[in-house]
């Protein structure tokens, strides 16, 4: 009756706010975007890459349990040797090639990141999108890590609010 103070079995499903609070305050995801400089020395390259691996730590440690909110590491690479110019005596590319993923499969390994959590793109070349149209679905191969990284964000966030959605169904049949 009006003006009674009895909840009814389903208030409080969804707490007030709730899809404000998600749109504007929480994350489905985060993204952790850095930089490898392959033309950094050992040194450079591994104080870089601790600090990198306390921030991710400390990024983990700050999300609330209950909230199944994924890192996911971009990683821009510069100094890339896309040539093949012969760097002592090897081919550059391959030489590239070989470090990146050496530097990549250590940062992964440091912030305890899955292979599917890491997305890589080469400067400048994977982030040229001047000729893209967006709306167009393009075959080129500069804009492939550019539209899997895209799809591989967008699957962790609607992976984020199924979870969420299926704790809500639980609740109400439970209260039912």
């Amino acid at each position: 009756p009006p003006g009674s103070n009895t909840l009814s079995p389903t208030d409080g499903i969804l707490p007030i706010g709730w899809l404000e609070k998600h749109v504007h305050a929480l994350p489905s995801a985060l993204l952790v975007v850095t930089l490898i400089d392959l033309s950094q020395n050992a040194a450079e390259a591994s104080a870089t890459d601790v600090a990198l691996g306390d921030t991710v730590d400390h990024l983990r440690g700050s999300l609330a349990a209950k909230r199944d909110t994924r890192i996911h590491l971009v990683c821009l690479v510069s100094h890339f040797n896309v040539s093949g110019e012969d760097v002592d005596g090897v081919n550059g590319a391959a030489y590239s090639a070989a470090a990146e993923g050496e530097r990549v499969g250590y940062l992964r390994s440091k912030c305890r990141l899955t292979p599917g959590a890491v997305t890589v793109l080469r400067l400048p070349i994977d982030l040229d999108t001047k000729s893209v149209n967006v709306n167009v679905a393009v075959h080129s191969q500069s804009i492939v890590p550019l539209q899997r990284l895209h799809r591989t964000i967008r699957e962790v966030s609607l992976q984020y609010y199924l979870t969420f959605a299926r704790r809500i169904k639980r609740k109400l049949a439970a209260l039912q």
